[in-house]
């Protein structure tokens, strides 16, 4: 059976590299994965294009013609990540996807996954989104792509927030006490193994996911399974700090704003019955930065 072409933008962070990862696991190969980098000679480059049917593509999302004329065979799928940038605005986003979004459809792309964020469960994701400026951006780019793709089937992924976001290092701590600041509120966490392991689902199986938008521990309960798991209580900076960061980076306040009060207060039990994501637990044993102590 030929293998399918299948571009895959962020190939070495963690969502993309998480696609990756999944399909790789897969028995039977279905793709050919063209990883997309801006660092083909990158240690992570590297250690990609040592495993099989796959080819390092150097090139940006926002520049996307030259990325299609590299490739010799019509593209099968996309998969297109973005990261805000709270230094630059949010057009960033919208620059790198938009200009992907409008290749795919005028080559013929016949599927494109996209991440995007969550913005209160499904009710909510639709409408007008929160003013919280990433979020803005992802909406923006969700409604270019449900525009544009008239013959393209297309899969929006919006994951919660990402465990991968506590770290042992300053950014983690900070991201700890933001959280610890929230009180009693419910914070939404997914792994970037969840989000690569049901992109790859939606690739596998696209008539399950087609035109489909996919989408809660509370810190005291965190930092217990934290205690239990790595024998320490989980690494925080000062309450000060995180709150002048908060104050510094408008994107990050006003999305610590939303969290705390309640934007992901809505009921996950029918995506965690489906989808099946890990927990907090299991990424702290499994996959996490943290050393039992």
């Amino acid at each position: 059976m030929a293998l399918k072409p299948l571009l895959v933008t962020g190939a070495t962070g963690k969502q993309g590299g998480a696609l990756i990862r999944a399909l790789l696991s897969t028995p039977t190969p279905h793709f050919h994965i063209y990883a997309l980098t801006r660092s083909p000679t990158s240690p992570s480059a590297k250690f990609l294009a040592s495993k099989p049917n796959i080819t390092i593509i150097e090139g940006e999302p926002s520049n996307p013609a030259p990325i299609f004329a590299s490739i010799a065979q019509p593209i099968h799928g996309v998969f297109s990540v973005t990261v805000p940038n709270p230094f630059k605005s949010g057009s960033f986003e919208e620059a790198q996807a938009i200009p992907l979004i409008d290749a795919s459809v005028s080559h013929g792309v016949k599927h494109f996954i996209c991440t995007s964020a969550d913005r209160g469960g499904p009710e909510k994701s639709e409408p007008d989104p929160p003013s919280v400026p990433h979020f803005v951006t992802k909406y923006n780019v969700e409604k270019h792509l449900k525009a544009k793709a008239k013959d393209m089937k297309y899969t929006i992924l919006r994951p919660v927030a990402f465990y991968e976001n506590l770290t042992p290092d300053f950014l983690g701590k900070g991201f700890a006490t933001m959280w610890k600041q929230m009180s009693d509120v419910k914070l939404g966490l997914v792994s970037s193994t969840d989000v690569g392991a049901v992109a790859a689902k939606a690739f596998l199986d696209p008539e399950a996911y087609t035109n489909e938008a996919v989408n809660l521990i509370t810190f005291a309960e965190g930092e217990r399974v934290f205690e239990e798991v790595v024998g320490s209580k989980m690494p925080a900076t000062s309450g000060i700090v995180a709150s002048g960061v908060k104050w510094l980076v408008n994107d990050l306040g006003a999305m610590f704003r939303w969290f705390g009060e309640g934007g992901y207060a809505w009921d996950m039990s029918e995506v965690r019955k489906q989808e099946k994501p890990m927990g907090f637990r299991t990424w702290l044993e499994s996959e996490s930065k943290f050393v039992r102590r």
